[in-house]
Order: C-alpha cells, then sequence, then structure tokens
C-alpha cells in the first residue's frame, strides 16, 4: 500500500468482531481529483484478478462461505480463535473526478466521474446565450422518411403543405411573408406542379408513403381504451366495470428512446456537476445552483445508478434521463365546453405534475408533509417549521391496500368510517399510487417527485390573495372607491419597461379580469409605489414593507441561477416575510371591517343561482359577506418548503409549471383544423404530420418548417457590441437652426459648448476628475463639425451579460423608455449609480485639430437630463424601501449634459413619484451629511432594489 494511501477511518479494538459484517472501507489517495474506494471481498489469494471497471458489492447474507469460515457461535466446544480471515482480497475502484477550469465569470464544473460527452461543444455559439438551445440541422435521415419532396410528388407541394402545416392558424403578416419567402419565392418553386392539387389528397399523401403504408415510429400514437371499477353504494353488488374508448398515447419507454436519437439530443447534459463560483476579491468558492442536471438530487441518482449491475452483454454508460411530467385541462375553444386533458413529457438533460394520490380538502393537504390543515396558520413560526422537517409524509401502501380491499372485497363505501378511519392520518385515498405499483420496488417515493408550482402558488395563489386583500382595505376605508379609483389611475401611468418585463396595464386592475399569472407578476413589481400613501399613515409603512418583502422573496425564489449565499438569504427572506405577514394580519386587518369584492359577491350569487332549482327562493343575505385576511391555506403553507426544493432541484425555471401552460397553445393552434368530431384522434393526427415533416426537412438539411436560421439573427446582436445606433443621416438637425428654434429653454443653454467639452474629454482620453472640466474658447475652436450638423436616432439598443450568462438587450427611446442609469463616475461615491433622462440621441462626423492637422471622428452622443437620488428618503433591504429620484432643477448648470453611450448600463425600471424637480439642497450629492447608515450595504442594496 503506498504512503499516500491512509483509510478515511480505522475500526476500534471495541468494533474489530465487526469488521467482517461490514465489508467495505473507505480510502482516500492523496493524488489530485482522484478518489479510490477499497472493497474488501471474500475470496482466495490465488483467484485470478477481476477486470471490469465497477465491482458491485452484494449484501453480507448473500455471500456464501466457505464451511470452515463459519463459526457456531453456540458451541462451546469450538475456539472462537484463531479464525480462518474471511476478506482475503482487495479491489480498487477509481473514481476520475474532473474540474474544470475558472472561466471568465468565476465559473467551473466539477464532475464526480469525467464525462465522455460534452454538450457544448456541439452547440453554435450564437445559440449559447439564449434561453432555448434549439439545434437546428441533423446528421443522417430518420427511418422510413426520405428527404425532400418525400412524400409528395414534387418540391412544389411540399414547400406549401409545411407551411400550411407550421406556424399560426390564422396566417396573419408574418405568416403571408413566410409563404411569400419561404414558398414562392424558392428556386425549386414551379406553378406547373399545382395543376389538380388537392389539400385532401396531399394531406392523405403526408399520413401514407408510396406504399400506401401509413409512417409509422416507434413513439408512434397508439389509441386504446381504458377500463375503470367503479364501486357501488350496495354492499350486495360488487364494482361495476366502465370502458372509456378514444385514449390516445405514446409508450413512455418508446418516447425516451426516440427523444435521445433526436438531433435534439445533442444539447443533453448526460453526466451531472456541480458548478463552482470563485469570487474575486478574497477567492472563497461557492455552490452554484442553476439546472436541473447539476443539483443534488440529479447527483444522487447517478450516483445509485452506477451501483446497479449492468445489463448481460452491454458495455455503455448509465445516464440519467430526468424526466418532467406536467398535466393539466384546457380549454380549446374560447367559446364552449371543448377540453382536453393532456399529459406533457420534458426532459430536464436539456438547458431548458404528478399526483400525489391525496384525498382533496382533507386534513392533511400537503404532499410532502403531515401538518394539518388546521395549523397552516402558523406560518413561520418555530413549531410550523420543525412540523414541515420532522412530519413527513411516507406513502402508506399498507393502509391503501386495505382500504382498497374495504371497498371493493367488503362492499363498504368509499367515505365510510372504515375507510376514512383507515387512511385519514394522511388523507390518503384508496387508489394505488401507479409510481409506487412500478417503481416503489426502486426506492421511489412518489412525494419527493413531488415539486412546488410556484406559477399557481404564489403568483395566482399567495400573491393574488395579497392583492385582494389590499384592494378590500382600500374598500373598507373613507372614500374607498376614490382609492380604488387612484390605485387604477397610477397602474395605467406605469410605463412598459424591456422585452415584455412589464407590459402596459390598460383595464382596472383591480378588477382582475382576464389576467394572467405574468400579470399578477407584473402588479407585483409595480405595487410598491402604486399603494403608496393610499393608507393611513401609521398603516402605510406596513403595508410598504410588507410589499418590498414579498417582492424580494418573490424575485430570490424566481433567480435563475441561485448560490450558497443567495439561498441562506431566501430563507432569512422567508422568515422575515412570514412574520410580516403574521403582523400584517394581526394589526392592519383586524383594525377594518373588509367586505367582498364586487366580483366576488357577483361570482358568489352567480353559483347560488347555478345551484339553486327552478322557482326556488335563496335563504341567503344578497348583501356582500364580509371577508377575512387567511394564512391558514395550503399555497401560503407551501412557502416554507421553497428553500428545501432549491437546494435539491435547483432553479424554479427547470421545473416551472408555465411550459405546461404554455404547451397548451399548440392544441389551440391545431383544434380550429380539426372538424370537432373525434377531436384527440385529429389531434395527434396533426402532431404526426408536424414530426413528419420536420424529420424529412432534416433528412435534406434543411430547416424545420416555420423556424428560422441563427443566422439571421441581428449581427449587432451576435457581434459583442455593447450597443447600436443605426448610422443613418435620415434626421439631420442644424445646430444654429435648433437653437434658434429652442430659444429660451433651459436645456439649450450652452448646448454647442458642452457638447464640444464633452467630445474633449472623451477624444482626449481625460480622466475622470476633469469630467466636469470646462475649455478654453480656443480648445472649443479645434472641434470642427462639418456644415454644423448632427443627426438624431430615434432608438439605440443596449446589449449585456444577465447575471444568469445570458446575452439580452434593451432598446432606449427618448419618447418612451428614456430612464437610463449609469455607474457612478465618482471616485467615492455616496450613491452607487447615476440616472438620467435620455433627451435625445445623436452621431456625427466631426474633424478634431491636433497641431495644425485635422483628424476625422465618428461620435455618437447621448443627451439627457439628469436626475438625482432624494437626500430625504432612506432606501436600502434595511429602511425597505426603494430609491426615489428627482429632476436635477433645471436652473443648474448641470442639469443638462452629455453621455458617453458605451457608458451606458442598461434601461431602468423607474417608479417615478411625479414630473417635478428640486433644488440641490433636497437631493443627495456628493457626500452624505447624514449618519453613515444610508451608505451601508449600498452596492448589494441598490442592486435588489431596482430589481423589482
Amino acid at each position: 500500500m503506498p504512503p499516500a494511501l491512509r483509510p478515511r477511518s480505522t475500526p476500534s479494538a471495541r468494533t474489530q468482531n465487526k469488521v467482517n459484517t461490514m465489508l467495505m472501507f473507505r480510502w482516500t489517495w492523496k493524488a489530485p481529483l482522484l478518489e479510490m474506494d477499497l472493497i474488501m471481498i471474500p475470496g482466495t489469494m490465488s483467484e485470478e484478478p477481476m477486470h471490469s471497471r465497477r465491482c458491485i458489492q452484494k449484501p453480507f447474507d448473500d455471500i456464501e462461505h466457505p464451511a470452515g469460515d463459519l463459526i457456531d457461535v453456540n458451541n462451546p466446544d469450538v475456539p472462537s480463535l484463531p479464525t480462518r480471515p474471511r476478506i482475503q482480497r482487495v479491489l480498487l475502484t477509481l473514481r476520475d473526478t474532473l474540474q474544470s477550469a475558472f472561466n471568465s465569470f468565476g465559473i467551473c464544473r466539477l464532475y464526480p466521474r469525467r464525462p465522455s460527452f460534452e454538450p457544448s461543444k456541439f452547440i453554435p455559439s450564437s445559440l449559447l446565450a439564449k434561453s432555448c438551445l434549439i439545434v437546428v440541422q441533423g446528421t443522417g435521415s430518420k427511418a422510413n422518411v426520405l428527404p425532400p419532396p418525400f412524400p409528395f410528388p414534387n418540391t412544389t407541394i411540399y414547400r406549401l403543405m409545411s407551411w400550411m402545416n407550421s406556424g399560426s392558424h390564422q396566417k396573419l403578416e408574418p405568416e403571408v411573408q413566410h409563404l411569400v419567402k419561404d414558398v414562392l419565392q424558392a428556386t425549386d418553386f414551379n406553378i406547373k406542379h399545382l395543376e389538380g392539387f388537392s389539400v385532401k389528397r396531399s394531406l392523405r399523401e403526408l399520413d401514407k408513403d408510396e406504399g400506401r403504408e401509413k409512417i409509422t415510429f416507434p413513439d408512434d400514437w397508439i389509441e386504446t381504451d381504458v377500463t375503470i371499477d367503479i364501486p357501488m353504494k350496495s354492499r350486495d353488488e360488487g364494482p361495476k366495470t366502465y370502458t372509456i374508448p378514444g385514449f390516445h398515447y405514446r409508450p413512455l419507454v418508446e418516447v425516451i428512446c426516440a427523444a435521445f436519437a433526436d438531433v435534439q439530443a445533442s444539447a443533453f447534459h448526460l453526466f451531472p456537476f456541480k458548478r463552482l463560483w470563485k469570487d474575486p476579491l478574497d477567492d472563497h468558492e461557492e455552490r452554484i445552483f442553476d439546472e436541473l442536471y447539476s443539483s443534488d438530487a440529479w447527483l444522487e441518482a447517478q450516483d445509485n445508478l452506477h451501483k446497479l449491475p449492468k445489463e448481460p452483454n452491454c458495455s455503455l454508460e448509465h445516464i440519467i434521463a430526468g424526466l418532467m411530467l406536467f398535466s393539466d385541462a384546457t380549454h380549446l375553444a374560447n367559446f364552449g365546453t371543448a377540453k382536453a386533458w393532456p399529459l406533457y413529457l420534458y426532459f430536464g438533460n436539456l438547458m431548458k405534475v404528478l399526483i400525489a394520490a391525496i384525498k382533496d380538502m382533507g386534513s392533511c393537504a400537503c404532499p410532502h408533509c403531515l401538518t394539518l390543515k388546521s395549523k397552516f396558520g402558523s406560518l413561520g413560526l418555530i413549531k410550523d417549521m420543525k412540523s414541515q422537517m420532522i412530519n413527513l409524509q411516507v406513502y402508506a401502501t399498507t393502509k391503501v391496500i386495505q382500504a382498497c380491499e374495504f371497498i371493493y372485497k367488503y362492499g363498504n363505501t368509499v367515505d365510510g368510517s372504515k375507510v376514512e378511519h383507515t387512511l385519514g392520518e394522511g388523507s390518503w385515498i384508496p387508489t394505488m399510487n401507479q409510481f409506487v405499483n412500478k417503481l416503489g420496488s426502486l426506492g421511489s417515493d412518489p412525494f419527493r417527485m413531488l415539486v412546488i408550482d410556484f406559477m399557481h402558488e404564489c403568483e395566482l395563489g399567495t400573491w393574488k390573495a395579497l392583492f385582494t386583500h389590499l384592494i378590500r382595505l382600500l374598500y373598507a376605508l373613507s372614500g374607498g372607491s376614490q382609492l380604488v379609483a387612484t390605485l387604477d389611475s397610477r397602474f395605467r401611468q406605469v410605463p412598459t419597461f424591456g422585452n415584455g418585463t412589464i407590459r402596459k396595464f390598460a383595464n382596472n386592475t383591480s378588477e382582475m379580469k382576464r389576467i394572467a399569472a405574468c400579470d399578477f407578476e407584473d402588479i407585483l413589481q409595480c405595487s410598491i409605489a402604486v399603494f403608496e400613501g393610499l393608507f393611513p399613515a401609521e398603516h402605510d409603512s406596513a403595508v410598504q414593507s410588507l410589499l418590498y418583502r414579498f417582492a424580494q422573496w418573490h424575485a430570490l425564489v424566481k433567480l435563475r441561477i441561485h448560490s450558497d449565499s443567495t439561498v441562506n438569504f431566501l430563507e432569512q427572506t422567508f422568515k422575515t416575510l412570514s412574520w410580516m405577514l403574521q403582523k400584517f394580519r394581526r394589526d392592519t386587518c383586524a383594525t377594518f371591517k373588509t367586505m367582498e369584492l364586487p366580483k366576488e359577491k357577483a361570482a358568489r350569487q352567480r353559483r347560488l343561482t347555478q345551484r339553486s332549482e327552478p322557482n326556488a327562493t335563496s335563504m341567503e343575505s344578497s348583501g356582500a359577506r364580509i371577508k377575512k385576511f387567511n394564512l391558514g391555506t395550503y399555497k401560503f403553507h407551501a412557502m416554507g418548503d421553497y428553500v428545501s426544493t432549491i437546494w435539491l432541484f435547483r432553479m424554479m425555471d427547470s421545473f416551472t409549471t408555465q411550459m405546461g401552460e404554455l404547451a397548451h397553445r399548440a392544441l389551440k393552434v391545431f383544434y380550429p383544423l380539426t372538424s370537432k368530431l373525434d377531436s384527440p384522434a385529429q389531434l395527434a393526427k396533426h402532431k404526426c404530420r408536424c414530426r413528419v415533416l420536420r424529420w424529412v426537412a432534416e433528412a435534406g438539411d434543411m430547416p424545420p418548417p416555420g423556424t428560422h436560421s441563427p443566422a439571421d439573427a441581428s449581427p449587432s446582436m451576435s457581434s459583442g457590441q455593447h450597443h447600436h445606433i443605426a448610422i443613418t443621416q435620415g434626421s439631420p438637425i442644424q445646430l444654429f437652426t435648433f437653437l434658434q428654434e429652442y430659444n429660451g429653454d433651459p436645456a439649450v443653454q450652452n448646448f454647442i459648448p458642452k457638447l464640444k467639452d464633452h467630445i474633449l474629454f472623451r477624444l482626449r482620453k481625460l480622466d475622470i476628475s476633469y469630467c466636469d472640466h470646462t475649455f478654453t474658447d480656443e480648445e472649443h475652436n479645434t472641434v470642427i463639425i462639418p456644415n454644423n450638423t448632427i443627426y438624431s436616432v430615434h432608438t439605440m439598443q443596449v446589449y449585456y451579460i444577465t447575471y444568469d450568462f445570458r446575452r439580452e438587450y434593451d432598446t432606449i427611446n427618448p419618447r418612451t423608455h428614456a430612464d437610463i442609469m449609469v455607474l457612478s463616475g465618482e471616485l467615492m461615491p455616496s450613491h452607487p449609480y447615476w440616472y438620467a433622462w435620455v433627451l435625445g440621441i445623436y452621431h456625427m462626423e466631426m474633424w478634431l485639430m491636433n497641431r495644425g492637422q485635422p483628424t476625422k471622428q465618428c461620435l455618437e452622443v447621448l443627451w439627457v437630463r439628469w436626475l438625482a437620488p432624494l437626500r430625504s428618503h432612506r432606501s436600502s433591504m434595511k429602511y425597505t424601501h426603494l430609491p426615489k429620484v428627482a429632476f436635477v432643477d433645471e436652473s443648474d448648470l448641470d442639469a443638462f449634459g452629455f453621455l458617453d453611450p458605451s457608458q451606458e448600463e442598461e434601461e431602468e425600471e423607474e417608479e417615478e413619484e411625479g414630473d417635478y424637480a428640486l433644488s440641490d439642497e433636497e437631493l443627495e450629492e456628493g457626500d452624505d451629511d447624514g449618519d453613515g447608515e444610508d451608505k451601508e450595504g449600498w452596492d448589494g442594496d441598490v442592486f435588489d432594489d431596482l430589481s423589482f
């Protein structure tokens, strides 16, 4: 044994007699990134050594020991020592771990086993920065599929049918453009091919190949009947069998095989790893939590998989296929009752809900713990957190089987006392969970598979409940209707932000009509400024702090990449938020008598009308009912599970139910194309047609129908530039004419001298200490602008890297999105950012005289009006308030100026307090004259504040 090979633990003399029952010790070989398992296996030293890469140990009871090696401890005549040593052979299993180098972001990967495949090497770099990876072209053709025009007689009909079966069923402008560009203007398009063309005949050709046989795939759709047994009320009657026809499905194993054989599989991560981040300041390392394949659950499953014996005569590697299931009902049409209940399968291997078998409205509504529903109101308390950690849900297979016997064998009713006594402890139902039935013997835990549903539990759950009760509180105040109208008016004034980050609030937000989860998220991000000042002073501060903490918790949960620090911070934020929710219910809510909202009252009365019999008189009051803020729901209780779920499964985007909700759109697109008769079969046929056309396109090395090549991306986005301003001369501005037109406007005071000061400062590359320097007239004369003309453009795109290493952009428009923020240029800033309102975006050609020699330069500038934080307003996470900024007074000489576009960070989402300006004394400028508490944590606090 080499000197560097040392045991991790050595059995003491007290436990020497137990060594033979353990059969395995662990040693660490002190070599870089190499770990060894020392496995001791009974045998003789003369045996041939084993050459397999891994050795799977057997349980002690399964090992056949030599007769002389067994000792009868009950026979006193047989000496116990000396004995023949049972462990006679040593095998070393090497674990070849691999750690990549730290990249420019300080990120590296740590593989517990050296991978043989790295998907990022096979993906174009332009796609790595996008949120969804799509491998456009494939290699090789699929079985039974030939290149285009298969299965049609010519390429013209192939292109026409591909256009028909792609995109939206409403062929609007983009679809018509797609028709002209990809079909009519194609080089192989021939109008003569369409003589005698028939859509129905072409669809039949698409469904069948040349031999009039249907094109089949191993994972094709299968139609079958489902038979279920329904227990009857009478004990004398046995269960009645019902057959449900027309169930369409695709075999799960074949679907997995097809997915890994598809071209998309080249983007799959097959080997889990840990992602590490090194702090550039102190070099300490933290674990990064992002995708599912870097989670502890995946690493644990991969480790368990390697311990299983391999299939006979199989030398292939064992990998994990991460399956994510989602199922929900959806309406197929805007009018009518047509519905579908699809089951979607997603693969967690790609960068990008199960049924818990728990009784609806039962006493134990949580799929993760046995906390009673009556205790849900203790959100965040120590006893509640302990209950969630100790009283975990365990599937009671024996009790479920016993309850099924009571029902189907002995004729007891489903809601009878025997069934309730058997299953009531965990609110289970008398139906065997099929995951337990099929995978329970392999250690599958159905409750651990269930992940949190953030979209429905938070945005459509807890936040909707809190927002609704805040509206009730406004109505309960004096002049409540006017306060609600003010709230709606403020929401309508909120400008849009980003590429769909904040959308326009067009309707009365308080009515919550036709609002989706994304809309409730927008409401949360804007609610702090909108609700400010609507409540009495003694309650307004509490509401503001509650909204701040809720938005902070929401933002932390939705992070697309986590670290040890952010998860710990999320845990602390949840404790603070839960305490604030308890205080809000105890103090603020108890002060006011809140009633149903008008929409709640109308909905309740409609339900009563639908349930009541004709000509029957309702005994219930027609007035509004009292409504209280209720923390005792499962959705509030589930907030305590988010931290543990992130530790186990990583970021929310890996398993959000939003993917399934968006997948409903495909069914809704296909449904208008059906005859509305036997819709499931026709929907399956349309999906199969699209799949055939995609595979035919891949066989011909062509992009799938309805997709566009990544090369079509804008060159500015893919070139790595900081920003893009169009160099057009369509809007020239003659400087002296411009100044004469706006004569008397404070914004154009000293416009040309300030512009030349800015130009000289940039071209001479002066130190930041010269940013307020005023150059002489002689120096100004060295700047020559031909014809005194500059050119204005309407928009500017700013490109940046997001915190999760994606490349995104914001658009600056002086008319609609003029708010920007830049890093402070001060050497010792009291605030980390400068804020400005963009008045104009310009580019120009100019000449700079340098020692008598003119040099041509092209320059881009932003004309801005500066804003500054309010001195009297305290903001940060400590004070639970967002920063407030206001315009610098127009009388200030530095109220207006110019900015280098390359200095601009990104578009700012600004919570404005109105169009007003403040004097220097009211604005935060230079060193703070306060007590210094404002400066603490600015670097982290302001970033978090501005993210809402």
